[in-house]
């Protein structure tokens, strides 16, 4: 009988749910980043997760973990790696007590670790398209699992509130203040997941099974200095010197640096996922997750002439733009190190072109609400939320030029916008 599954496979989530299952009898699917990681496939639809290896001097010996309906790729992994690891030095496993098992639940506890709760809270940001997953995955690596590797492999219920303080401040005194905050921030997100998740569907079951009652980071407190906002704009002299280095650089990442100046400074983790499909000869569209709720906001970004001529030499038939591949998108810190090459100023940085441009912007007299929808900044209030339905195409457009004016220093010709009211 012909296979209908490859007899190996990269096993996440979507490749889980593709799989077939056999006419009779069951199949097994190795998982190609750990060796012994098996997913056994019935008749029935059942898919469950197991080890199978040889204890070192030993026999064959096989370790049901439980149903991949409950338990992720990245849980399976980590459990597997310690039973593969516990093999080789001849330690074999009690046989027949699965993961899910009642009489293993004091394991099961074990297993629930703070670095698998953590590894859960990236997985299922990056099921919700959520850019901001990478950050988080780095953090938690190195921040909480290479730091500080005994509390990592705690079980997440059994996690304190002083101890969660004393990991953000070691942090801290590491001179990294801000990650300090943000480490904080998807911790405390990751264990009300876990708590929501007893009551609610919305969430995966996997978050369930940590057991987690209580918000240990809830009662730790923000350094609240490290988040305040960067008003360090770039002034015009500075805007037009970086125009001015970039306006002719040659190649992609001229094109790419000049696209993200003409639209505005656009936030650039979303820009640099900007795909061929999202494009056309007056606008790109990018998507927006930034904030609350779990909605992708479209938001459409008309161009200049000069943009447009910067996004066709980005055009050239792949399916990211702002790539050297074009099959994946430039990191957000590759396309700041490119920027730097140009680097005009003294404290330059890429991320200060954003409020730059607001800041000039609003001195030529641009309004808070074009501002505000030019940038993607967030949409407030009942009237802007559910009944305005104005695009403010031609006011962004408008904007956009008078930005490009101002570089170039032929501003003196535009009329500048007034402002609102």
């Amino acid at each position: 009988m012909k296979r209908l599954n490859p007899p190996s496979a990269n096993l996440t989530k979507p490749t889980i749910e593709g799989l077939i299952s056999p006419t009779s009898g069951r199949e097994e699917i190795r998982d190609s980043e750990v060796n012994g990681l098996v997913l056994r496939i019935t008749s029935t639809g059942s898919k469950s997760w197991c080890v199978y290896r040889r204890v070192k001097g030993g026999e064959p010996v096989r370790i049901t973990l439980g149903n991949a309906r409950d338990i992720t790729p990245t849980v399976a992994r980590i459990h597997a790696k310690k039973i593969v690891s516990d093999l080789a030095l001849g330690i074999a496993p009690e046989k027949k007590k699965p993961l899910k098992a009642k009489a293993d639940e004091a394991r099961e506890r074990k297993q629930q670790t703070l670095e698998a709760l953590a590894l859960a809270y990236v997985d299922f940001q990056k099921t919700r398209g959520r850019i901001s997953y990478r950050d988080a995955q780095n953090i938690f690596k190195n921040h909480l699992i290479e730091r500080a590797p005994k509390l990592s492999s705690k079980p997440a219920a059994d996690v304190t509130a002083v101890e969660i303080s004393d990991l953000l401040r070691e942090v801290k005194e590491a001179g990294k203040d801000r990650t300090a905050n943000k480490l904080r921030s998807y911790l405390a997100a990751a264990y009300s997941i876990a708590i929501k998740s007893e009551t609610s569907h919305e969430y995966p079951v996997a978050f369930k099974h940590f057991g987690v009652k209580r918000n240990p980071v809830a009662d730790t407190q923000a350094d609240k200095s490290a988040d305040k906002a960067d008003k360090n704009p770039l002034r015009l002299a500075e805007l037009r010197a970086y125009w001015r280095a970039i306006e002719n650089a040659p190649g992609l990442e001229g094109a790419m640096l000049r696209l993200h100046l003409l639209t505005g400074g656009q936030r650039i983790e979303q820009l640099t996922r900007l795909k061929a499909q999202d494009t056309s000869e007056e606008s790109i569209t990018l998507y927006d997750s930034k904030g609350r709720g779990h909605v992708t906001r479209t938001h459409v970004v008309p161009l200049t002439a000069r943009a447009r001529e910067s996004l066709n030499e980005l055009n050239r038939g792949v399916e990211y733009l702002m790539s050297r591949s074009g099959k994946k998108p430039i990191e957000a810190t590759g396309l700041s190190r490119v920027a730097q090459k140009f680097a005009t100023s003294e404290g330059f940085q890429l991320k200060r072109i954003r409020s730059g441009v607001e800041t000039l912007l609003a001195e030529r007299g641009v309004n808070e609400e074009t501002r505000g929808r030019l940038q993607s900044h967030g949409i407030t209030g009942v009237q802007s939320k559910h009944y305005n339905a104005h695009d403010y195409m031609p006011e962004k457009l408008a904007a956009l030029q008078l930005l490009e004016a101002a570089l170039t220093g032929t501003d003196a010709k535009v009329i500048a916008i007034r402002a609102a009211g």
